[in-house]
């Protein structure tokens, strides 16, 4: 994992990210190419609670796809006595992040050849990125911050908005397969 900012950021996925504003009030949103209007979005709240948010963030990661560099960025973050800041900045640290989540909010992700955790298809460096990735996500998710996650050169996205989350997609197929993973972890509808 890589933190990386803002300008970085639109220029490694040009054909997703047109733009990111900073708002002091909100953080840093993210501005999509005008192309990604024709894509319909499917949602729902996080898992249910009989479910560990892991193998949510797991099944959410697995729905990009694989083979390709992944971003997952902060938009929107707390910094209070009852958040997961600390804990998330610690994670990064750990990870090798140089700045504080205000100037690198983005997470990019080396791809690998199979996002399958499975020993014999993939090293344990892969296994590593890929539970390195989902456990951002997770934390991202009990925090219920905002974010992106963006695969590179693939169109769909994910959304996270306090605490639900959001699929976005042209294609039908894919978007039943969303739906699919919101009714497998019985997510309600978006608050």
């Amino acid at each position: 994992m890589r933190s990386i900012g803002q300008d970085e950021a639109v220029a490694l996925f040009p054909d997703l990210v047109m733009a990111i504003k900073t708002n002091p009030a909100y953080g840093m949103a993210m501005e999509f190419h005008p192309t990604l209007d024709r894509q319909a979005r499917i949602g729902g709240s996080g898992p249910g609670p009989q479910f560990n948010i892991n193998a949510f963030s797991h099944a959410v990661f697995d729905w990009l796809g694989g083979e390709m560099s992944y971003l997952l960025w902060i938009s929107h973050w707390a910094n209070d006595v009852l958040s997961f800041y600390q804990v998330f900045e610690a994670a990064r640290k750990g990870l090798g992040a140089a700045d504080e989540l205000a100037k690198t909010p983005g997470h990019l992700f080396d791809p690998a050849p199979t996002w399958d955790l499975d020993e014999a298809y993939s090293s344990a460096e892969q296994r590593a990125n890929i539970n390195t990735a989902c456990g951002l996500i997770s934390l991202l998710q009990l925090a219920t911050w905002d974010g992106w996650l963006l695969a590179e050169n693939r169109p769909d996205r994910i959304e996270f908005w306090e605490g639900n989350v959001f699929f976005y997609s042209a294609d039908p197929a894919r978007l039943n397969t969303a739906k699919s993973i919101l009714a497998a972890f019985k997510c309600g509808d978006p608050a």
